[in-house]
């Protein structure tokens, strides 16, 4: 049973404007170090760093949160998946709300074409859990 849904969609140039605004700063203030040592060994930085900039937002939706409730962009880290794929790892209050939704299973889809960057972020329970 899905608990929670989100989509995200972002121009990359969004995020390519705040990495030479911010710099560092803003890669530390928004991705784990694993995802920015990922993101700046590909071809296309940008491009990485937006599709991940994607799902950190749009698991913040599937969580019913937005930005509010203490939830900040590193509680929600992007790490490889088996073949080609992706996983969201929650930490901190992101877990904690996950739990409280009822949240046990998380699907994520990233994909990046030209100047845009998308995700789909899949929040599944068991019926017993959500219940109540």
């Amino acid at each position: 049973m899905v608990v929670g849904s989100g989509v995200d969609l972002i121009e990359v140039a969004r995020i390519a404007r705040a990495r030479a605004r911010f710099g560092r700063r803003f890669e530390r203030r928004t991705f784990a170090p694993g995802e920015i040592e990922a993101c700046r060994r590909a071809a296309e930085p940008a491009t990485r760093f937006a599709t991940r900039f994607a799902a950190k937002e749009a698991a913040m939706k599937a969580l019913g949160t937005g930005w509010r409730r203490g939830i900040r962009f590193r509680d929600i880290e992007v790490l490889p998946g088996p073949g080609r794929s992706h996983r969201l790892c929650l930490h901190g209050r992101a877990a904690e709300r996950a739990r409280e939704i009822g949240g046990q299973r998380l699907h994520v889809a990233l994909s990046a074409s030209g100047a845009w960057a998308v995700a789909c972020v899949v929040f599944e329970g068991d019926e017993e859990a959500t219940r109540g």
